[in-house]
C-alpha cells in the first residue's frame, strides 16, 4: 500500500560525516500522502513524501515561508485500528535546494496529542508486522 524507504544516511560520501551523531533516526519512513498549510487562513494543501514518527520529507516548488506549518494525514485502517486523521503542527528544520530545481523540506512534528503519536506509532508497527508476514 505504501512505499517503505530505505534509510539513505551513508549513501552518499558527503552526507556520511554529517550523519554520523547529527542524524539519530530510528524510525522506518514511509512513503505517503499528507497534507500541510502554512496559516490558519489558507487550505490545506496535498503533498507526498517520506513520513516517519518524529516528522515528513517533501518536494516543493517553493519552501514554506513561516518556520512552522500545520499537518494533517489520513492513515488508512489496519489490522489493528481504524482509520485515522492526525493533526499537529511542524516546524521546518531544515530546506535544500535539489539540483532538479525543487526544495527539499524536512519537518518536525510538534505538538502533536500523545493519543495521536500512539496511532501513528500502531500504524507504523502494524505496516512493519505486515511486511514481515510477506517475506
Amino acid at each position: 500500500m505504501f512505499e517503505e524507504r530505505p534509510d539513505r544516511r551513508g549513501s552518499d560520501p558527503e552526507s556520511t560525516s554529517r550523519s554520523q551523531g547529527a542524524d539519530r533516526r530510528d524510525s522506518p519512513r514511509l512513503l505517503m500522502p499528507f497534507q500541510i498549510r502554512v496559516s490558519e487562513d489558507d487550505p490545506f494543501v496535498d503533498c507526498e513524501g517520506d513520513l516517519s514518527l518524529g516528522g515528513a520529507c517533501y518536494r516543493a516548488e517553493a519552501p514554506p515561508i513561516p518556520d512552522r506549518v500545520d499537518v494533517r494525514i489520513h492513515l488508512p485502517p489496519t489490522a489493528s485500528q481504524a482509520s485515522a486523521e492526525i493533526r499537529c503542527r511542524a516546524s521546518v528544520v531544515r530546506t535544500q535546494r535539489e539540483e532538479s530545481g525543487l526544495w527539499g523540506v524536512h519537518l518536525a512534528f510538534r505538538d502533536m496529542a500523545l493519543e495521536d503519536e500512539r496511532i501513528l506509532a500502531r500504524f507504523f508497527d502494524d505496516h512493519l508486522l505486515s511486511r514481515r508476514g510477506e517475506r
